[in-house]
């Protein structure tokens, strides 16, 4: 269940969201294997971890008015965007989407906190 300081932020945030994504935690449910997206919300739970390689990634739960969804973030996108993951942040993800039976999640190729969704 969100806690009340996500609702807050997130309903703050309700107008550009509207205005910069394309999906949302209910909506990415009808999208296909493949499909771009850009949705919004509050980090949760993030998880940074090494690749096989050595490299950093991350894993982290995007919360929206409607639920939550999980965002992975390469190695080459996480060296562009490791500042703006930490908890409670605001975010705009653009990503492709990726499914199985049982989940969808979002595997990210831009990270956009979003107050600077306006200007990007």
């Amino acid at each position: 269940m969100a806690n009340k300081k996500n609702n807050s932020q997130a309903e703050k945030f309700e107008d550009l969201l509207d205005k910069f994504t394309n999906a949302n935690t209910i909506s990415l449910k009808e999208k296909n294997y493949g499909d771009l997206v850009r949705v919004g919300g509050i980090i949760n739970n993030i998880r940074i971890i090494k690749s096989k390689r050595g490299d950093l990634m991350a894993f982290f739960t995007l919360e929206d008015q409607h639920g939550t969804v999980e965002i992975i973030i390469f190695s080459s996108v996480y060296a562009a965007v490791q500042e703006i993951l930490f908890e409670d942040n605001a975010v705009i993800i653009q990503g492709q989407v990726k499914r199985d039976e049982n989940s969808v999640k979002i595997l990210a190729d831009t990270v956009v906190p979003i107050e600077k969704a306006e200007e990007t």
